[in-house]
């Protein structure tokens, strides 16, 4: 029986900050299309684009510890029931290099 991911408040709001000028407002925007897309993906267990937006050197950060590298992190959130947001990430290439979910 396949297992509910709940992911805890992940909505665009909480991810776009306001910050002055032009650039710094879309490069803030962008970041959080791809956390919102890769939050996304863990929701629907589309486990194929999940791997693409995480870089292969992935640190994730939760209650659970770090977890560190793509696979090991695709093994643990599989295994999660709930998928907490982060209170700051890192991209790096297009691709999540950095969750903290402030623990």
């Amino acid at each position: 029986m396949q297992q509910d991911v709940v992911l805890q408040d992940l909505t665009p709001a909480r991810f776009v900050r306001q910050r002055s000028g032009d650039w710094q407002d879309r490069r803030v925007t962008e970041d959080a299309d791809i956390v919102l897309e890769l939050a996304a993906a863990i929701e629907a267990r589309d486990w194929d684009r999940v791997e693409q937006l995480l870089h292969p050197y992935v640190q994730w950060r939760d209650s659970a510890g770090v977890v560190r590298g793509r696979t090991n992190v695709l093994r643990h959130l599989t295994g999660s029931e709930s998928i907490a947001a982060p209170a700051s990430w890192e991209l790096r290439d297009g691709q999540v290099y950095r969750w903290n979910a402030g623990w």
